[in-house]
């Protein structure tokens, strides 16, 4: 066996997941732009861990979210080596499980699931469904794009903004800075 081709190898791939984690990073940073933009700094998107139960929202959506829980149970667990504490792997990270929209300066009071979110901890694939239900495996920065690009294109995308931000800001802005969203 070769293992020296192995590190050399393992070197190489773990260059391709941070490549592939700062593209997913990159994408996810163009949508919340774009989204601020649209809004005009109302909301931005967020990646976080959620957790159904710790929502009393979370019930009136079509999406039924996955708890952190059932995340980890896909088989990314860790192992040890009996007998040295020192030898033991660090715990499970908890990873994001979801994409929402929040106000950036009110934390908690203006936030809407967005969709599921599921990363290989490789970069890729992303698993995304959408608040609509349909759901888009990414399995590089083209697809990722390609599936924000129709869930932001979707007519209920306007309709999931108008349910975060107070429908009152949305009237006094097109009085006073002309068409809103």
């Amino acid at each position: 066996m070769d293992f020296l081709s192995a590190i050399q190898s393992g070197i190489k791939r773990s260059d391709d997941v941070k490549r592939a984690h700062a593209e997913v990073k990159q994408v996810l940073e163009q949508v919340s732009d774009a989204i601020m933009k649209h809004t005009k700094g109302e909301l931005k998107l967020v990646r976080t861990i959620y957790s159904q139960r710790a929502d009393p929202f979370m019930g009136a959506l079509p999406l039924g979210l996955v708890t952190l829980a059932s995340l980890s149970a896909k088989g990314r667990g860790g192992f040890s080596i009996p007998g040295r504490v020192d030898d033991k792997l660090p715990e499970k990270v908890e990873q994001p499980n979801a994409l929402i929209l929040v106000h950036p300066s009110q934390r908690g009071s203006y936030r809407k699931v967005f969709a599921k979110w599921d990363q290989d901890p490789l970069g890729y694939p992303c698993v995304i469904t959408s608040f609509y239900g349909y759901e888009y495996v990414c399995g590089n920065k083209s697809e990722l794009n390609s599936a924000f690009y129709a869930m932001l294109m979707h007519p209920g995308f306007n309709e999931l903004v108008k349910s975060v931000v107070p429908v009152q800001r949305f009237s006094a802005r097109r009085d006073s800075e002309g068409p809103g969203i």
